[in-house]
């Protein structure tokens, strides 16, 4: 996929016992990233370091975002937000790097 919105980030994808979640993601997998201060969500492709992150775990990934301008805007390091499957919270992430 094509972007010109690219993060480096720490994704946390938390334990079952929170999201009733039973696998992990694999790299290329693209939940719903969910921008309190917008009020809505971005879709982005997470690529993780080693090829994939299991329940519970935090890895290193690169997120490259289907561009949105006002994403753009709030897309700085140290911005958390929530990773969602539908309404569902599965994670979390924090920008490290924008670009």
């Amino acid at each position: 996929m094509d972007s010109d919105l690219v993060a480096s980030v720490e994704f946390e994808l938390f334990p079952a016992s929170i999201n009733g979640k039973t696998r992990g993601y694999w790299s290329g997998v693209r939940p719903n990233h969910f921008i309190e201060e917008l009020g809505c969500s971005v879709i982005g492709s997470v690529d993780f370091e080693g090829g994939s992150v299991d329940i519970g775990e935090t890895k290193k990934a690169v997120i490259s975002y289907i561009y949105w301008e006002p994403f753009e805007k709030v897309l700085k390091p140290g911005l958390e937000y929530e990773v969602q499957e539908g309404s569902k919270v599965v994670g979390r992430v924090r920008v490290l790097e924008v670009g």
